[in-house]
């Protein structure tokens, strides 16, 4: 028979048939009085049909599908048929998504007789279609003349996943690319997904929700397949705000779902700031015209003079200005336009029109126009039209500049100080990753703000949170430890924040960069340094690794070989011997990190290497002036506290500097005071590296002047 058209909204590759089996030995018999009444019998899934003499039948049926079959086979079984009816099948997959709807299959039956039996069968492809990536519990819905007769369910397996071995899945890193989402911006939302079970994880994806206003993101993103036994895939999410966006707190709840042994993991949520839209104004700051290219310059605009248009152009809204250009128009005769650009970037080109940059509120740039003034100007002052334009083309400006000629030059407008908004200090703060319910860590809240001014201090402060090696784990808070200490320097202890090198995900290259090497010390914090003047502190939360072939300590780059220690790692050793030569007033060194090899999981971070911890030689550290924290002696492991989004010790560090171990409470925190409070056995680190691990934790402390003071609280 001719099959009839499907409709369908997959591929054109999908093969679908048709075909009526007539049961009886005739196709139909002489329709006569008292025929019983039109009866839908059953619908048979299988995986294959079968010849048997004139008719097609359908083989053993079942209900689990492997994905190497190759059709899954609906087989409807009708009975008493007379004139005509209507057939129709409805596959669904298991996202509960049609994936198929044949067109409707008309059985008619001449006019006084009626067939005892028919059937009439459909199929879908499994192996070499899409059917087979997406495993699990299936559908498919029986229609006949319009009426849902029957629903029948269906298993596609993996082949990879015979034993029906679950999957184990966690959650790993979260990370948002960027701390704040405005109007216009896209953040990227990055999601590891960790599968430690005997199974593969199939048709993985992540659901997100959430009840802020004004964010775009899918709401689902597929992963498809994870590999079993520690397989990873990490899932990127692109997050943006539209004009919807209020200044607020958002949240993004986040779930990941494996449909086939229906699991669901919930209670993570990335917690972020949205900014409303605000606008920008741009204005003509400030506006020069000079003569000095000019061979005779005398100050003032000649005949014969070639001149450059000298302007600022400022954003003085609250909000940031994108693409700005600027525009200059001169009509007159004898101007000869010469060419513009910024500094650097001068083009001689035809066209009137600069780009720059985008700006931030406050921000300004300064653009440079050239002309030649010949024998044909025969005015008395020159005019010159001034756009500046912007993305939205409603915060710009149009200003007409005139300059007389035989007239001194003088500058016009100044450079305008831009009031910050009440919320600035919230809008600054990072991204947070944290467990639901969204908790307020009393250490990121109660920071001290002293009146403590040190205008020549210099820090590095470094969070190292992911690592390019699947083979390393991410640190979770690394980059909320360092945001917060940043906030310590710059509110408690009277740092400026020009003058904090703050970096997260160092490579090798950026440790070089930031403290020198064997031969050369001199590194970018030496070169911040005013010798014998600048205070110096330097914080680092990330992993550590020890070299058990030369018993050494390593910190790790972002871009570590776990097979090549002490060629990718940066050594320790070389850290506090450079640190020795900056020739610093004082210098306050805080390492959140274990030099061990272990891991808060109590794996190894080396996994080739022998499960008992690495010992490694505790470089000696020789300044008079200096003040070295580390986290762990060199032979344990620095612990998470989870429940406060912080490293253990680092969390403990901040408490004490919030005033927590002003033990004498005189105001002032000396070195001893805060070492004293951290390493507490009944209160600090150690006691609750025992009681969340059952492991040892011993903060250490070296430093010739334990009693001098790191905070002055008196100074409010």
């Amino acid at each position: 028979m001719n099959l009839p058209r499907l409709r369908t909204s997959m591929s054109a590759g999908l093969l679908v048939l048709f075909c009526l089996s007539l049961f009886a030995a005739c196709s139909s018999t002489p329709k006569k009085d008292g025929v019983p009444e039109f009866r839908y019998v059953k619908t048979t899934l299988t995986d294959k049909m079968k010849s048997e003499r004139s008719s097609r039948l359908p083989g053993k049926g079942k209900h689990t599908f492997n994905t190497e079959d190759n059709y899954v086979v609906a087989h409807v079984e009708l009975e008493n048929i007379s004139g005509k009816h209507r057939i129709e099948w409805q596959w669904y997959d298991p996202y509960n998504r049609l994936y198929l709807e044949s067109a409707p299959y008309i059985m008619k039956i001449a006019r006084g007789k009626y067939a005892r039996k028919a059937g009439a069968w459909h199929h879908i492809n499994i192996r070499g279609d899409k059917a087979m990536h997406r495993q699990g519990e299936w559908q498919v819905k029986i229609l006949v003349d319009g009426d849902l007769v029957d629903t029948k369910s269906f298993t596609v397996a993996s082949k990879d996943n015979p034993g029906g071995q679950p999957p184990y899945l966690m959650i790993g890193g979260i990370s948002l690319s960027k701390p704040l989402i405005g109007v216009g911006d896209t953040a990227e939302l990055k999601v590891e997904v960790k599968n430690s079970g005997k199974g593969y994880a199939n048709d993985v994806y992540i659901e997100l929700t959430s009840e802020a206003d004004g964010l775009e993101f899918p709401q689902r993103k597929v992963i498809r397949k994870i590999d079993k036994e520690d397989g990873v895939q990490v899932a990127t999410i692109p997050i943006r705000g539209n004009m919807a966006l209020k200044t607020a707190k958002a949240s993004l709840q986040i779930q990941v779902v494996e449909p086939h042994f229906k699991i669901k993991l919930k209670g993570k949520q990335v917690t972020f700031h949205t900014q409303k839209f605000l606008n920008p104004d741009l204005l003509l700051a400030q506006y020069l015209a000079d003569d000095q290219e000019t061979a005779n310059a005398n100050g003032q605009i000649d005949l014969y003079d070639t001149i450059t248009l000298k302007f600022a152009v400022q954003n003085i809204g609250q909000g940031s200005a994108k693409g700005i250009a600027v525009e200059v128009f001169n009509e007159q005769e004898g101007v000869m336009f010469m060419g513009a650009g910024q500094e650097g970037q001068f083009s001689t080109k035809k066209g009137n029109r600069v780009q720059l940059e985008d700006m931030n509120s406050g921000k300004y740039q300064i653009v440079n126009y050239k002309y030649y003034i010949n024998s044909d100007f025969m005015e008395d002052e020159l005019v010159f039209d001034i756009k500046g334009l912007e993305s939205y083309g409603k915060w710009g400006f149009s200003e007409v500049k005139k300059i007389p000629i035989n007239t001194e030059l003088k500058a016009e407008g100044e450079i305008r100080d831009v009031a910050l908004r009440a919320d600035a200090a919230f809008l600054g703060s990072a991204a947070v990753i944290e467990d639901v319910p969204d908790l307020v860590v009393d250490v990121d809240s109660n920071i001290p703000k002293t009146r403590m001014d040190n205008p020549t201090a210099v820090a590095v402060v470094i969070g190292n949170r992911i690592y390019e090696s699947n083979d390393i784990p991410g640190v979770n808070f690394a980059w909320h430890d360092a945001d917060i200490v940043k906030r310590y320097l710059i509110d408690t202890l009277g740092y400026h924040e020009k003058n904090i090198i703050f970096e997260k995900d160092i490579s090798k290259t950026d440790f070089h960069v930031l403290f020198g090497d064997e031969d050369d010390p001199q590194g970018m914090l030496m070169d911040w340094v005013r010798p014998g003047i600048s205070d110096v502190f330097v914080y680092y939360s990330g992993h550590g690794a020890p070299d058990p072939n030369n018993e050494k300590a390593y910190f790790v780059p972002n871009d570590f070989n776990p097979a090549k220690i002490s060629l990718t790692g940066y050594s320790l050793d070389l850290f506090y011997k450079n640190i020795g030569k900056l020739n610093a007033k004082s210098v306050t060194v805080v390492i959140d990190a274990c030099f061990s090899g272990g891991l808060n999981s109590g794996e190894n971070l080396m996994k080739n290497a022998s499960p008992a911890l690495v010992v490694v030689k505790n470089p000696v550290v020789k300044s008079r002036n200096g003040h070295f924290f580390t986290s762990s002696k060199e032979d344990e492991i620095s612990s998470w506290y989870t429940e406060n989004n912080h490293g253990l010790f680092t969390y403990f560090l901040l408490k004490g500097m919030g005033g927590a171990a002003d033990g004498n409470k005189d105001r002032q925190l000396t070195y001893k005071e805060l070492h004293q409070y951290i390493s507490d056995k009944h209160d600090g680190v150690p006691y609750f590296a025992r009681r969340l691990y059952g492991r040892k934790q011993t903060p250490t402390y070296s430093g010739r002047s334990p009693e001098s003071i790191l905070i002055d609280y008196s100074a409010k």
